[in-house]
């Protein structure tokens, strides 16, 4: 059975990796440089967020079904090795440590594979369409153009991919993602001068909360965890 559900886990994230760094990276950038020179760039940056929004949204329903997938897999190996955790020696249980062992070649696969997918796109397609479009005639206000890329390099596939593709194993990962890197797109509807400053700023923030505030979280005790979690959302406001 292992040897079926590791092939299909790596299908499925090939198939994610693919349609993020592929679509997300290569045709939004696309759209943004060349509808720079057609259109308001206020309008297209309206455009721009809901359709960075729709696609941030189709990310997460595949990340979801990624952690089915590592759910099932999670209860298909504890049943089947559950009489191995009741005995001192179930560390040193062959097929147990068959299986970790196949496990952990699949999370190391996973984490090189994604890693290389979401570097190579971003440095080679994304980047260059946005560099262009900072420095395009009809961004002429140096501001903009500055968060414009600041937005692009902070708020872009890098780091919220990423996060996913680090800790896909656990639920705790999709609420930060979807709280720290989704919800603030909801800003730009009603508020589109202040989301430019917003975003610098809060995508500052989101760097402090992957590299710094998630680590920590890791250690520290129940107690403490639940309630600090439940505080969370009130960051936002």
């Amino acid at each position: 059975m292992l040897s079926l559900c590791l092939p299909r886990l790596f299908i499925h994230s090939f198939i994610h990796s693919f349609i993020h760094s592929f679509i997300h990276s290569f045709f939004l950038s696309f759209f943004l440089f060349f509808s720079a020179y057609f259109s308001d760039f206020l309008f297209v940056f309206y455009f721009f967020s809901l359709f960075h929004f729709l696609l941030n949204f189709l990310d997460f329903i595949l990340s979801c079904m990624l952690l089915f997938s590592f759910s099932f897999f999670f209860i298909h190996v504890f049943f089947d090795y559950l009489p191995y955790f009741f005995h001192r020696s179930s560390l040193s249980s062959p097929l147990l440590c068959h299986s970790l062992k196949h496990f952990f070649s699949y999370c190391r696969l996973s984490f090189l594979f994604n890693s290389f997918c979401f570097f190579t796109f971003y440095i080679f397609l994304q980047f260059p369409f946005v560099f262009l479009c900072s420095v395009s005639p009809p961004l002429y206000d140096l501001k903009k153009s500055f968060l414009t890329v600041f937005f692009f390099i902070f708020s872009s596939p890098l780091f919220s991919s990423s996060l996913f593709s680090f800790s896909r194993f656990s639920f705790l990962s999709f609420f930060f993602v979807f709280l720290f890197f989704h919800l603030r797109l909801f800003f730009v509807v009603s508020k589109l001068s202040f989301y430019f400053s917003f975003s610098f700023w809060f995508s500052l923030f989101s760097l402090f909360i992957l590299f710094f505030f998630f680590p920590l979280l890791l250690y520290l005790p129940r107690s403490l965890f639940f309630p600090l979690l439940l505080y969370l959302p009130f960051w936002l406001l």
